[in-house]
């Protein structure tokens, strides 16, 4: 297999082509004009292209090789590449693999400054190092923000409660406003009849100063009828003051409380509470001149009959007094016009603000639960970042390994270069030794043909003897059949049972005395 550079043109050598009969025999005439075929086969999608163009020369030196010139559209397609050339009468067919590759791998493996990427290696393991800092910054950070998140749900669970505490604190604010509001309705009530009360208590003690001396009938009635009315501003007053202070800890509670007032609407509460201080501090004074007015007119009826001077300086007293407690009473009603009209506006804030809180516990609820997945999720980062840190070391080991298998490869290939140089050297003193060869198989073949006919005589002589061993075999048979008869009893004397000699019978045994007589 061998490389080529893509989109490149490229000189290549085919071969060996030899001769179709003897399968040895260089062919040095082969034309891609003329062969029976001449392609190029692209394994991407088996694309055939014909080649039968393409510059194609003998190589003079080396009998049946051929280079031939990719051109450089052939070896655009990147992937494995094969090149066929047959001449079905003249020569076997030749096929050659090659392999197309990406112009930077083919620099980077022959190019003259290639170095088996081990500037790539070291630029990755740069990179690298950036990134293992950057992966223990990313881990810094999430451990931050995990432990931001652990505050952070504290947080929102404290805001949760604390919420939860302000919207209870608004539903009793809301609660204290529709009893203040009542309270004051009560209030603007129990003044109106105080403003009339001592409208006629004013009437009244007028008329009895006025009168002098001895008190009427009527007048002493009138008088025990302010004394009455006294009685009735002095429980009236007792309420107010009750009210007015159940008001002036309601208003401080609320805005103590705070939640989402605007401050338009803070200003209010603080002058209800100013106003409500106002009144109860009026309520007061009111309640000491009844108790003093009460006093000074039980002390009047008690005397009866005409007045004394310093009963009729009390009268002076009672008047002066009720019309303070009138114009305390005008006062106070106005205030109490205003704290209705401020707590109307701070009855629907509040109805705003139970409404803002109940979706801000709704968000805070989300947040939580968002909070709680950020809090889950950081966690499983922190986990995949020591999981990565730890890849990443792997990585490095690997690289470090594979810069020195390269570096290994880069030294292979070099002696592999080498060697490559001296086999092309080795080659062409081959090629010379394989035309000698060729030269010697010139005169072996000669030789051959003397000794196939050499052996084409022996094996008709190898025929005749075989024949004549057929006929020996047969004779030797009959021998041993008759030689297997004779016999040996004395070593290798053999016996014999002679009967003639030269056709005369005998008559002895040959021994003295009784010889063969013949």
């Amino acid at each position: 297999m061998q490389f080529i550079r893509q989109n490149a043109t490229h000189k290549v050598v085919l071969g060996p082509f030899v001769d179709v009969g003897d399968g040895f025999t260089p062919e040095t005439g082969i034309a891609l004009g003329t062969a029976d075929e001449a392609e190029a086969i692209l394994h991407d999608n088996g694309t055939v292209v014909d080649i039968s163009g393409y510059t194609w020369a003998a190589i003079t030196t080396a009998d049946g090789y051929y280079h031939l010139t990719l051109q450089s559209g052939i070896s655009g397609t990147v992937g494995h590449l094969t090149i066929v050339v047959q001449d079905d009468s003249v020569c076997l067919p030749v096929k050659a693999e090659f392999t197309v590759v990406e112009e930077a791998v083919y620099d980077a493996l022959f190019a003259s400054s290639a170095d088996i990427h081990t500037a790539a290696i070291s630029d990755i393991e740069s990179s690298l190092v950036i990134v293992k800092s950057d992966l223990v910054q990313i881990y810094s950070d999430t451990t931050a923000v995990h432990s931001d998140t652990t505050i952070i749900a504290s947080d929102v669970v404290q805001i949760y409660s604390d919420t939860t505490a302000i919207y209870s604190d608004t539903t009793a604010i809301h609660s204290d406003t529709t009893i203040i509001a009542s309270d004051v309705v009560q209030v603007y009530s129990d003044t109106t009849a105080i403003y009339s009360d001592t409208t006629v208590i004013s009437s009244d003690t007028a008329a009895i100063e006025a009168a002098g001396g001895a008190l009427t009938v009527a007048q002493d009635s009138k008088l025990t009828k302010v004394t009455s009315d006294v009685v009735i501003i002095g429980s009236d007053v007792v309420q107010i003051y009750s009210d007015t202070t159940i008001i002036s800890s309601d208003t401080a509670a609320i805005e103590a409380a705070g939640g989402s007032l605007t401050v338009a609407q803070d200003s209010k509460l603080t002058k209800v509470t100013s106003d409500v201080v106002i009144i109860g501090s009026d309520v007061v004074q009111i309640y000491s001149d009844t108790t003093i007015i009460s006093s000074d007119t039980a002390a009047i009826e008690a005397a009866g009959g005409a007045l004394t001077v310093a009963q009729d300086s009390k009268l002076t007293k009672v008047t002066s007094d009720v019309v303070i407690i009138g114009s305390d009473v005008v006062q106070i009603y106005s205030d109490t016009t205003i704290i209705a009209s401020d707590i109307v506006v701070l009855d629907a804030a509040v109805s705003d603000v139970e409404s803002s809180l109940v979706i801000v516990k709704s968000d805070l609820v989300q947040v939580y639960s968002d909070t709680t997945a950020i809090h889950s999720d950081t966690t499983i980062i922190a986990s995949d970042i020591v999981v990565l840190d730890a890849a990443v070391s792997d990585v490095e080991s690997s690289l470090v390994i594979v810069k020195s298998d390269l570096v290994q490869v880069y030294s292979d290939t070099t002696a592999i270069h080498s060697d490559t140089t001296i086999i092309a050297s080795d080659i062409v003193v081959l090629d010379a030794a394989v035309s000698d060869v060729e030269s010697s198989l010139v005169i072996v073949k000669s030789d051959l043909v003397q000794v196939y006919s050499d052996t084409t005589a022996i094996h008709s002589d190898t025929t005749i003897i075989a024949s004549d061993v057929v006929v020996v075999d047969t004779t030797a048979t009959a021998i041993k059949a008759k030689t297997d008869s004779l016999t040996f009893t004395s070593g290798t004397d053999l016996d014999c049972n002679i009967q003639k000699i030269n056709d005369v019978t005998i008559t002895g045994n040959g021994q003295t005395g009784t010889e063969f007589g013949v």
